[in-house]
């Protein structure tokens, strides 16, 4: 993956064919999620023992639980997340081709994505915006790194260096106090009952106290989803400086290259992370969280989920330099230039379906029957949003956003002429 083996066109050539792009794989993204999230019936959190029992008895329901486990689940968050870091770096580079300090315009916006996440926490507390908010800051500061510089830092979060530091220190004790995510614990059990049985507040105020709690506990302890996150946007800031985005067709033989690696990287860490993983948590006696083969499993994992994402990147990128690839895969791009609108809706339907105050169907649906709801409101996502964008210039919220970023009224309809 050197530098000089990319090929890279002309600036006023690669700006929109670069945004439709990082548009389409936004959604190709955002698609993934819904579906795990939908398979986990908007839980975020571990399920009580026996809270799913019987539901997924079927052939069809024992085969999609392996794949979602194997080939989605942690795969497209990695991917929303490289996007994240790419957006970043293409914001920044275009006001600096300008003569523009984008920085604190750029933690501006961070805190009204913060916001934002934590009024979407409030239905759903697998919320990623808060995390995304809080971790842009960093990002920022290490924007002039060297690539070598991130090659460090990422090398040691995938290797499990923060995960390793945390379990020798604080084994798996809970790290913030009140946010523990083990399911026997109160305030896990508090938010069982109010999503299967209480009200709209009750989830509110079990999401704004515990469930932030929770949220961060998760994040930054030994499941160390903060750290992947924040590696994951390096990666995406690194592929915007290789410029790999600005000609898809010119870097097709860097694609294939990639991806012949990250296949075999696959191949390796996927029979080794089966191997722990059954002797860590599956097999009788396993050894579980409380060891340090259960810490190597965790690890383990998530290099299956680093090499599987980048198998999938290639994968995209590679269809979408043929011309009947791009034209079925640029019908995601209005989906995922709303991303942040479908996001937030999605999680105000699924919780809908799932949670008490709404239908109360969770713990009550099969795989198979949460995939074809999945698959609906997806389906009913991408015809909106192609249909919404013929009329308007941004999403609902992304138009708010980008108000309150430029502290103005945008435009908002086709109707409408950009200011200056």
């Amino acid at each position: 993956m050197q530098n000089d083996s990319l090929v890279n066109s002309s600036s006023t050539q690669t700006s929109n064919a670069r945004l439709h792009v990082v548009d389409a794989l936004r959604g190709f993204a955002l698609a993934g999620i819904i579906i795990c999230h939908m398979l986990e019936q908007y839980m975020a959190t571990l399920p009580p023992p026996g809270f799913f029992d019987g539901l997924n008895t079927s052939v069809i329901d024992a085969i999609i639980g392996p794949i979602d486990w194997i080939f989605l689940r942690g795969k497209f968050f990695a991917l929303f997340s490289i996007l994240f870091g790419l957006s970043f770096f293409i914001q920044m580079d275009s006001a600096e081709r300008k003569g523009v300090n984008y920085h604190g315009r750029f933690v501006w916006r961070l805190a009204l994505l913060l916001v934002i996440g934590f009024l979407h926490n409030l239905f759903y507390r697998g919320d990623i915006l808060v995390i995304y908010a809080v971790l842009g800051i960093p990002l920022v500061a290490c924007y002039k790194l060297s690539n070598k510089a991130f090659f460090w830092i990422m090398a040691f979060i995938f290797a499990g260096g923060f995960r390793y530091l945390i379990f020798f220190t604080h084994g798996t004790d809970t790290i913030i106090p009140g946010g523990s995510v083990e399911p026997d614990e109160p305030a896990l059990q508090a938010y069982i009952a109010a999503i299967t049985q209480g009200s709209l507040g009750d989830v509110f105020y079990e999401n704004a106290f515990s469930g932030m709690l929770a949220k961060f506990e998760f994040q930054i302890s030994i499941f160390g989803r903060l750290y992947l996150t924040f590696a994951y946007f390096l990666i995406g800031l690194w592929l915007g400086r290789l410029g790999i985005f600005n000609d898809i067709i010119a870097n097709k033989a860097v694609f294939k290259t990639w991806l012949k690696r990250l296949g075999i990287a696959f191949a390796i860490c996927l029979p080794i992370a089966g191997f722990v993983i059954y002797h860590a948590f599956m097999k009788e006696n396993a050894a579980g969280f409380d060891s340090f083969v259960g810490m190597v499993a965790l690890t383990m994992y998530q290099l299956v989920n680093l090499t599987m994402t980048g198998v999938y990147l290639c994968l995209f990128l590679l269809a979408f330099a043929t011309l009947r690839g791009q034209k079925v895969l640029l019908r995601l791009a209005p989906f995922g230039r709303m991303a942040l609108t479908n996001y937030v809706t999605q999680s105000m339907i699924g919780t809908f379906i799932f949670f008490n105050w709404g239908l109360g169907y969770i713990a009550k649906l099969s795989h198979h029957q949460g995939l074809v709801i999945a698959l609906v409101i997806l389906i009913v996502q991408l015809k909106l949003s192609s249909w919404w964008l013929k009329r308007f210039q941004f999403g609902p919220l992304e138009w708010l956003w980008r108000c309150g970023t430029k502290l103005q009224q945008q435009p908002f309809s086709k109707q409408q002429t950009s200011k200056p």
